[in-house]
């Protein structure tokens, strides 16, 4: 399960660069000031859950985590696809339902926040640490 988080980890960091490249490059100019910050935010947003979600799952290799850590690393991958996601098809289809996957998004990602903090408080290794 951790290799396929990591995977999926490296697909979103590597599109966040591609996603990166194209606003600046090809289509920024195009964007309302409006969108072009949507963009930041769910550009920024994907950036940042991409790195910590190969944290997580680099961590998970190393050890044999409860199923608590995998939960955690699914929601937080639902919560940046449903956030990031929305967002940019909000952008890019221009359908004002898209809108409400955005708090959706951010619930999961704040609920993901709280299950690893009851993963770091409760989690007990094997080895003591």
């Amino acid at each position: 399960m951790m290799k396929l988080i990591l995977v999926l980890a490296s697909i979103l960091g590597l599109s966040s660069v591609m996603l990166g490249a194209l606003e600046s490059h090809v289509f920024g100019a195009m964007l309302t000031l409006k969108n072009a910050q949507r963009f930041g935010i769910a550009l920024h947003c994907q950036q940042l859950y991409s790195i910590l979600l190969v944290a997580l799952s680099l961590y998970g290799l190393q050890r044999n985590p409860p199923k608590l850590l995998h939960l955690v690393c699914v929601i937080f991958l639902l919560g940046v696809f449903i956030f990031s996601g929305s967002l940019y098809a909000l952008i890019f289809l221009a359908k004002p339902i898209f809108r409400y996957g955005t708090p959706c998004g951010g619930a999961l990602l704040m609920l993901g926040w709280i299950l690893l903090l009851l993963f770091s408080m409760f989690y007990k290794p094997q080895n003591g640490r």
